[in-house]
Parts: C-alpha cells; sequence; structure tokens
C-alpha cells in the first residue's frame, strides 16, 4: 500500500502491510520488495520489541512503540489464488524452459536479478553435462624407477584403463612391460618366433650359398663343355697325331688337366641337359660371353699364324706363277723364316723389287676380288681373319688335310690360349656367379626382415591388448612415445614419455549474465510514476550475454553482485573449505574464474550468509555456525577489499544465544544491518 510507512499512516496500515511481507516470506522462497524512497526513510530499522509487546491492544496503538505484529489481509485469504501484478518482462535470446528449476543435486536454476542499485543485469542458470576431453604432453624421469613408480601410481592407485600405442617398437615395450609393469613372460612367444626365424634365416643363407657355388661351377663346367664341343676333334687328331711320343701326350693330358678336362674329351658330358637349359636361361648374357670367346681366340700369336696361313692359302691357289719352276707350298711360306708378315708378302709377290712400296702388284684374293697393293693385301689378311671363327677354321684345317706340322703350330697357340685366356675367361664368369651371391644374400636379408618386421608387428598388438586387458577400467591413459637416453656418458639412463589422459570434465553450472538498460521513454515515465512497470532491453552488442562456467565438483554458487562497471561473484570451495570472492569487469570474470584467481579467500564456515552494500562499497559475511559477522570494504583502487569491521559477535544481543538467522542486509545508504530470525 502506497504510504504505509509514513509517519502519518496508522498503525493499523502498517501493521497489515508489513504483516504481509512477513508471510509472504514464509510462502515463497524469493521474493523482491519494491518501496518508493519515502515509505523507505520513514522506517525505523533499529526499533525493536518482543511478541508479547505486541500482543497488548495498548501497545498495539501506541505511536511510540514502532514495533509491528502483522496479518494477511482476510480479503486475499478468501480468495482461491492471490492476485498477481505485472511484473517487468526481458526477452532472452536461448533462453530454455524448465518445468523444474532443481537439478537432480538441487542446484537451483532459476534466473536471477543482479544485486545493484545503479545497474540492471540479469542472469539465467544452465547445467552443462560432464564431458570427455583429452590431455597429451611429455613427462621425464631420471631412472627407471621414477617410471615404474609413475606407472603404480597411474594403473593401481588412480585406477586408469592402460592403452598402448601400437606405433610403440619392441624395445619400447620391453621398458614398458617388462622392466615397468613386471610381466616378461608376455615376452615369450616373441623370443621363440625370433629365435625360429634366425635358425631359418641361417639356413635359407647356408643353401643359397651353396646353391650359387653349384651355379659358379656348373657355369665353369658347362664353359669346358662348349670349349669341348667346338675343339673336340682339333684336340684328338693333334694327340692321336702325337701319340707316337709319350712325353707330348703326358704333356697335353698334364694341359687337360690343369683346366678340369677328363682324359677323354670324346666321352665328356660334364653337366646334364636341365641344368645346361637352366643355366643358360639364367645367366644368358654370361653364356653368350662364353660363346664369343670359344669362336674367337683371342690370342696374338694364334691370329698371327692364322692369317700367314690364309696368305700362303690365297698365293698358292690363285696368285702361284705356272711358268715358275721353283712353286712353293703352304708349307713353304707358312715356314719361311720372314716372321713380319708385310715383309713376307713382299718378299713372295715381289722378289724382284722387294722393299718398294709403290709397285704396283696383282694379288688374287677370289675369283671376283683382286689387290693391286701389298699394304691393302694386309688389310684384306685381316678381314679374311676375323671373317672365319676359330672353331669352324680348325674343322676346316682338318678338313683340308693341312700339313701336321702347320697343325701342330696351331695346337701350341691353340693350347697356350686354352690354358690361359679361357681358363681365366671362365673363372672370371664364374666368381661373377659367385658374386651374384651378395645380392641374393641381400634379397634374402630384405625378406627375413620383412618377416621379422612381421612378427614385431604381431607380437606388438599381441603384448599390448594382453597389458591392456590387465588393466580395462577407468579414464584412459595412452602411452604414445617413450624415448630412453644415455647421460654423463653413459653413466645414467633417463626416460622422456609422451602420453595422453582422458579425462572427465565434469558438469559445470553455466551463468550467463545479460547487461539491461532502460529505454528514454521508461526512463521519462519512472519520473513521473514510480510505479510504472518498465521493459529493461539488452545491451545491442551483447544480447547473446557473458557467460561464466562454474565446475560443481569444486564450487557451489553462492551470491552475485554488481558494484558500478565490476561484478562480484561469490563461491563456496567445497575442496578447500573456504569462501572464494571473484571481483572484475564483465569482461574479464570468465577468465579469472577459469583460472580460479581469487582476490581473497576466507574461511567463514560452508553456511555463511552474504549480503552486499552496493552504495558504500561494503560487503557483509555471517558465518551461522560462529553467530560471526565480518564485513569488507572496497579499497579505494577498487581493485580488492579490506576488513572494515571484524568478529562482531551477535549473540551478546541475544543473552548469550545463537539466534538463528535467516537473512540479513544493508538497510539502504546506512553502514547499518538488518538480520532476520527464523521466528
Amino acid at each position: 500500500e502506497d504510504g504505509c510507512y509514513e509517519d502519518l499512516a496508522s498503525s493499523h496500515r502498517k501493521k497489515n502491510l508489513s504483516n504481509m511481507h512477513r508471510y509472504l516470506t514464509k510462502l515463497t522462497e524469493h521474493q523482491i520488495c519494491i518501496m518508493s524512497e519515502t515509505d523507505l526513510n520513514n522506517i525505523n530499522w533499529q526499533a525493536f520489541g518482543t511478541d508479547n509487546e505486541s500482543d497488548s491492544e495498548d501497545d498495539e496503538y501506541d505511536e511510540n512503540n514502532i514495533f509491528y505484529d502483522f496479518e494477511v489481509k482476510k480479503s486475499q485469504e478468501q480468495k482461491e489464488n492471490f492476485e498477481l501484478y505485472p511484473g517487468f518482462e526481458v526477452h532472452i535470446p536461448k533462453l530454455s524452459i524448465r518445468e523444474n528449476s532443481l537439478t537432480n543435486e538441487g542446484i537451483p536454476l532459476h534466473p536471477l536479478i543482479v544485486e545493484s542499485v545503479s545497474n540492471q543485469t540479469l542472469l539465467t542458470r544452465e547445467i552443462l553435462p560432464a564431458t570427455k576431453y583429452t590431455e597429451r604432453g611429455h613427462v621425464s624421469f631420471d631412472s627407471i624407477n621414477n617410471l615404474r613408480e609413475y606407472f603404480k601410481v597411474k594403473l593401481e592407485t588412480q585406477k586408469c584403463a592402460l592403452h598402448l600405442s601400437r606405433q610403440l617398437k619392441m624395445e619400447q615395450l620391453e621398458i614398458i612391460v617388462k622392466d615397468c609393469l613386471k610381466m616378461p613372460e608376455l615376452f615369450a612367444p616373441y623370443i621363440d618366433a625370433t629365435k625360429a626365424l634366425k635358425i631359418e634365416k641361417k639356413e635359407k643363407i647356408a643353401m643359397a650359398e651353396e646353391s650359387i657355388k653349384k651355379k659358379a661351377d656348373n657355369m665353369e663346367k658347362i664353359a669346358l663343355q662348349l670349349l669341348h664341343d667346338s675343339y673336340s676333334r682339333f684336340e684328338e687328331m693333334l694327340t692321336g697325331a702325337k701319340s707316337d711320343s709319350d712325353q707330348a701326350k703326358a704333356d697335353f693330358r698334364s694341359d687337360k688337366n690343369s683346366i678340369g678336362l677328363d682324359s677323354s674329351l670324346e666321352s665328356m658330358r660334364l653337366v646334364d641337359e636341365t641344368t645346361f637349359k637352366e643355366l643358360r636361361e639364367e645367366y644368358p648374357q654370361m653364356y653368350s660371353e662364353i660363346q664369343t670367346t670359344i669362336k674367337r681366340i683371342n690370342n696374338v700369336s694364334w691370329q698371327a699364324i692364322k692369317k700367314r696361313y690364309i696368305f700362303a692359302k690365297l698365293y698358292t691357289l690363285y696368285n702361284q706363277d705356272p711358268s715358275n719352276s721353283k712353286e712353293l707350298t703352304i708349307s713353304a711360306i707358312f715356314f719361311d723364316k720372314t716372321k713380319d708378315l708385310y715383309k713376307l708378302i713382299k718378299k713372295i709377290i715381289q722378289p724382284a723389287k722387294e722393299g718398294n712400296i709403290n709397285v704396283n702388284v696383282k694379288f688374287i684374293i677370289s675369283e671376283d676380288q683382286t689387290i693391286n697393293n701389298s699394304y691393302e693385301i694386309l688389310l684384306s689378311l685381316d678381314e679374311q681373319e676375323k671373317k672365319t671363327t676359330d672353331d669352324v677354321f680348325t674343322r676346316q684345317l682338318i678338313e683340308n688335310n693341312v700339313d701336321m706340322l702347320i697343325l701342330t703350330e696351331f695346337f701350341e697357340k691353340y693350347k697356350n690360349w686354352r690354358n690361359n685366356t679361357f681358363l681365366h675367361v671362365a673363372k672370371r664368369i664364374s666368381q661373377k656367379i659367385l658374386n651374384h651371391n651378395s645380392s641374393v644374400n641381400i634379397a634374402l636379408e630384405r625378406k627375413f626382415n620383412l618377416k621379422e618386421h612381421d612378427i614385431k608387428i604381431q607380437n606388438v598388438e599381441r603384448i599390448c591388448a594382453e597389458t591392456e586387458s590387465r588393466y580395462p577400467e577407468g579414464e584412459l591413459f595412452t602411452v604414445l612415445d617413450l624415448e630412453k637416453k644415455r647421460e654423463y656418458y653413459g653413466l645414467s639412463t633417463t626416460y622422456k614419455m609422451l602420453r595422453e589422459f582422458e579425462k572427465t570434465r565434469p558438469a559445470q553450472l553455466q551463468i550467463t549474465l545479460f547487461q539491461t538498460q532502460l529505454s528514454q521513454q521508461d526512463t521519462l515515465e519512472l519520473e513521473k510514476n514510480v510505479f510504472h512497470i518498465p521493459q529493461p532491453i539488452l545491451y545491442s552488442y551483447r544480447r547473446s550475454g557473458i557467460s561464466l562456467e562454474i565446475d560443481q565438483e569444486t564450487f557451489e554458487f553462492r551470491h552475485i553482485a554488481q558494484m558500478e562497471k565490476k561484478i562480484l561473484v561469490f563461491l563456496w570451495n567445497k575442496i578447500t573449505k573456504k569462501l572464494e570472492i571473484y571481483f572484475d569487469t564483465i569482461n574479464r570474470l570468465p577468465k579469472i574464474i577459469f583460472d580460479q584467481s581469487a582476490i581473497k579467500k576466507i574461511n567463514p564456515g560452508e553456511h555463511c550468509m552474504i549480503t552486499v552494500n552496493e552504495p558504500k562499497g561494503l560487503i557483509g559475511i555471517y558465518s551461522n555456525e560462529k553467530g560471526v559477522l565480518n564485513t569488507y570494504s572496497l579499497e579505494q583502487d577498487q581493485t580488492n577489499f579490506s576488513l572494515h569491521y571484524r568478529n562482531i559477535q551477535l549473540c551478546q544481543w541475544y543473552n548469550d544465544t545463537m539466534p538463528d538467522i535467516t537473512n540479513f542486509f544493508f538497510i539502504k545508504n546506512t553502514e547499518d544491518i538488518c538480520f532476520v530470525e527464523r521466528d
């Protein structure tokens, strides 16, 4: 009722409205009492009395006694519902509507008005459910004992679930599982598989080396066999020709034995057909090199007598003068004492003009080719010598019934080539195959490395799985990497582990602050009519509000107020059992609460009550357990609060008994505090 607290108002009127206020506190959880400045100034808050005094009719209407006994109006009591008059409305975006304003834990979630005389700030509350997140980082240890203790704390004390990265190497797993967790038996299958693989690898390498060695020997035999196939008739004929000379036979057999030939060349078959074919296909270039070497005897002495023989044959066949009474034979020309072939050519075809290379001659090479120059004859002989392969040439010598002395000369040069050049080529090709053994070993090494890698992967998976099965439940503790270092010249060993934790972020109480302002029209209306109901509007640049997140496992939200441009938040720390006070601008407040950077931490008891006097910059904190009041004042720099009144004992006004205080508040524009008892 307007004016009910003015001095001229009757005590009955004052009693009636105050009584309604009193009972409203019993009927509702939250009340806001709006009074005019005139009413507020006319209340003597320091007056007090007793219930017995209020029962006296004389006292009830005594203007000198300012203690009031109130009653609920009968008119309101008879109605089915109290009349609710409209209040102001604020449209808050994304505001969730709940039928029940309490959570299962009894946390109130209804909106609040932030206590302030100069600012209009509203807040909403919401519970953010618990979420899981991961935290990754390195941790270092200066000994294996410290690392072992770390695993013990995580797995046995904190009861974490273990997860081992499959990217860990076997050496790292040995440190973790064998050295730290003391489970060496998990490595037994891996050790057995590794040993078996090493034995298999050794056997395979030995078999490969034996196979390569056998191939090298067989390729050398193939070379000898191809040589036999090409020159056996030549050798047999010369061997038979010298059968009268036992010494010559012995020498020849000695030559054959020096390159691994049997005494019976005619029946020589050193390699079976299958092996022959396989090696020819496996080493085609080496086989071709052997054939090339056999077909052309790369020996200067052989090539010299071969050209000498060709010249002698061509001269006697096409170029000998029939009128010459001294007809030359092939043997005569071949064994002429003139060693130099060019000089021999001139000697034979230019006997009258020896030494003059410019003299024209006529030398018939074939029926359709004639040469007119000694030098050109020499060049032609070079071509003739290369044209016919030596295996074919030796057969022609035999078929043409060449003089045995000439054959013997060729055979001597052939033996020299066979026992030196050809044998060297055969050995070199054999060595190439042996050298190929290194590449075979490399291939085997690569193959067994892959097998070893597969064994490691399989056993890493098995060891990790079996280890994890021992620690299956709890928040996940993952080992991603482990680095081992030797320090101080190997005298000490340190460890650096990369691990990841799965943590549960507990449910958070999200408080969202919305700053409001009055429109110019509402401001003008309030100046005309104090009962005008305004419609506050949100700041346009902060319509979504500023949110604070409070960890419900650590803190309990107690009170919030505003002092000019800063917000006061009071949180009860459930762990430290202290009241923490946070004070900053609305923009910085979320960070300092997240960082737990309270400006003050005090211990008034868990069931303390808080009130704020914004105009005076005062905070009152009352401890129900101790019955003690402490007040704090805002310092001049407005960054902290200092103790203003200390340890005011309320029991001194209650005959040394502890009063049951349900509420208390500062009286406007004063430092006085009004306490409200339960009864």
